[in-house]
């Protein structure tokens, strides 16, 4: 897959540079998507207008510490984790009746979760959720096991773009993509041939995904037989813990104040039954109006 990739972003159809010029339309029009398709659209539309701004303001505010930090960190952490976590107490988790049953994968499924990494991989802001509500938003009927699959391919084949693109145009799309552009020279990717390191990052890719299939199924299912027996309020209030004192650690105060007021969104995204990929609005906006300043 990565050769035809390479083929129609860089190679003689060039699809990248037209795609990055019209990043910003494409932008507006996957918002307006995400806003529509959610069950109260009107709700949709202020919790990502409310991310926005926060990510306006927020992501020019300095939040090093201890270290070079950046405020995405808590941003991220206080909408996605701390806001699940605090709504999570709310619920109790019932006894885990484990039972084997035989899944057939669909490959409309797998190959529509693929073509959503590799959108996910081009274009900055969008993540795999925002990629999964696209996918499910064109199709008539799915079933939970077509939304594991898709949120499966998505989350997989993401590594395998995201890797191709840092190599094609040195653009990192990623937290991970991010931390080899920082640590390693890269050297570009011309022509058939796969440039070092790139070579070896995917086979540790192809590795840890294979490893990885493996371990979840294990270790899933030692937790889910043995989780019921732990405190799920107290798992709950040490994990936050254990996040904040990270934000704090990282980013100290500062963070901390952007990391209550994500909370503060996601908690607000979360009581009004709104789909939580409209919190993305905090990268997604301000990305925008960089592109039009």
């Amino acid at each position: 897959l990565l050769v035809p990739f390479y083929a129609i972003l860089r190679g003689p159809v060039g699809l990248y540079g037209m795609i990055e010029n019209a990043v910003p339309w494409i932008l507006i029009c996957i918002s307006l998507i995400v806003i529509v398709t959610n069950r109260y659209p009107i709700r949709a539309a202020l919790v990502f207008l409310l991310s926005g701004i926060f990510g306006i303001i927020a992501l020019d505010i300095n939040t090093s510490f201890l270290v070079q930090s950046s405020p995405v960190f808590p941003a991220l952490a206080g909408l996605f984790g701390a806001s699940a976590l605090i709504h999570s107490q709310q619920c109790a988790l019932p006894e885990q009746n484990l039972q084997e049953c035989s899944i057939r994968l669909r490959k409309r499924d797998i190959g529509s979760g693929a073509l959503a990494g590799s959108f996910v991989s081009i274009l900055p802001g969008v993540s795999s959720s925002i990629a999964a509500t696209l996918v499910l938003s064109v199709r008539r009927e799915w079933r939970d096991e077509s939304v594991i699959s898709i949120l499966s391919a998505i989350n997989t084949s993401t590594n395998f773009f995201v890797l191709a693109v840092l190599f094609m145009f040195l653009k990192a799309r990623s937290g991970f993509a991010l931390v080899i552009r920082e640590l390693i020279h890269v050297n570009s990717w011309k022509g058939a041939i796969l440039p070092h390191p790139f070579n070896l990052f995917l086979a540790g890719v192809i590795i840890a995904s294979c490893v990885s299939y493996y371990l979840t199924k294990g270790v899933g299912k030692f937790i889910a037989r043995n989780i019921s027996r732990i405190s799920y309020d107290m798992l709950l209030k040490v994990s936050l813990l254990t996040v904040a004192a990270m934000v704090v650690v990282f980013t100290g105060p500062l963070g901390l104040l952007i990391f209550g007021v994500a909370t503060a969104i996601g908690l607000l995204c979360l009581d009004l039954h709104v789909r939580r990929s409209t919190c993305m609005g905090v990268l997604i906006v301000p990305l925008i109006l960089w592109y039009f300043t």
